[in-house]
C-alpha cells in the first residue's frame, strides 16, 4: 500500500471479482504469431493445473477458488500501471518516491547473469534471480534490460542504466513463448525510447 501498486496474488476479496477485467477468462486464446506444434511441457503444466488443454484456461481461471488461489508464479491481478510501478523499484535502484525497498547490490545481483541454459519449455535463455536477461532467443529491450512475462501476453521489463519501467497487461491473451505480435511491437518502442535517453546521457 506504501508504494501505490494495486495488486494481488490471488484476489482477496469476492468484491475485487468487478475489478477484473473480462480478458483473460473469458475469450478465447488469441492466434497471434506463427502456429507452434503443441509443447508437452506446455501440456503438462497447463493439466497439472487442472484445464484440459489451453483452451480451458479461462473457465479455470473464471472459478472463485482458482482466482483466490496464493501462487505468485502465476496467478498476480494487476493492471499496467501498477506492474510499471513495481519495475520502477529496481529499475531506480531499489527506490521508489524516496523509499528504500530493496538494495541496489541486491538488484545488481538480481539483474546480473547467473545461467544460461536450454529450457524445454522457452528455448535458450539467460538468466538473473528470476528475471530473464537480453539474449538472441528471448531478447529485452535494450542489453541492459531486465524483464519476465505472465502466460497470456502480460510482462514487466526494468532498465537501471535509463530508469525506465514498463508494464503491460494484455485486453485478450495470447498462448505461445515469445511470439505475440503486440509484445515485439511494444518491445521495439521501449527500446528505441530507452536507446534515445541513454544517447541523451
Amino acid at each position: 500500500a506504501r508504494a501505490g501498486i494495486d495488486m494481488q496474488i490471488g484476489l482477496s476479496a469476492l468484491s475485487d471479482r468487478a475489478r477484473v477485467a473480462d480478458c483473460g477468462f473469458l475469450k478465447p486464446p488469441m492466434p497471434f504469431g506463427d502456429p507452434r506444434p503443441e509443447d508437452p511441457v506446455e501440456i503438462r503444466a497447463i493439466t497439472s493445473w487442472g484445464a484440459a488443454d489451453a483452451t480451458a484456461l479461462p473457465a479455470f481461471y473464471r472459478k472463485w477458488e482458482n482466482q483466490r488461489a496464493d501462487y505468485p508464479s502465476g496467478n498476480a491481478f494487476a493492471n499496467a500501471r501498477s506492474i510499471a510501478r513495481l519495475c520502477a523499484i529496481p529499475a531506480a535502484g531499489g527506490t521508489l518516491d524516496g523509499v528504500r525497498y530493496i538494495s541496489k547490490a541486491l538488484i545488481d545481483e538480481a539483474s546480473s547473469l547467473q545461467v544460461e541454459a536450454n529450457d524445454s519449455y522457452l528455448g535458450t535463455i539467460r538468466m538473473g534471480l528470476g528475471f530473464g536477461l537480453d539474449s538472441p532467443t528471448f531478447p529485452s529491450p535494450t542489453p541492459t534490460c531486465f524483464h519476465w512475462g505472465g502466460y497470456g501476453g502480460s510482462f514487466g521489463t526494468m532498465d537501471q542504466a535509463t530508469g525506465i519501467s514498463a508494464g503491460y497487461a494484455m485486453n485478450n491473451w495470447y498462448v505461445g513463448a515469445g511470439r505475440d505480435r503486440r509484445r515485439v511491437r511494444l518491445w521495439k518502442a521501449l527500446g528505441a525510447a530507452m536507446a534515445d535517453l541513454a544517447a541523451q546521457g
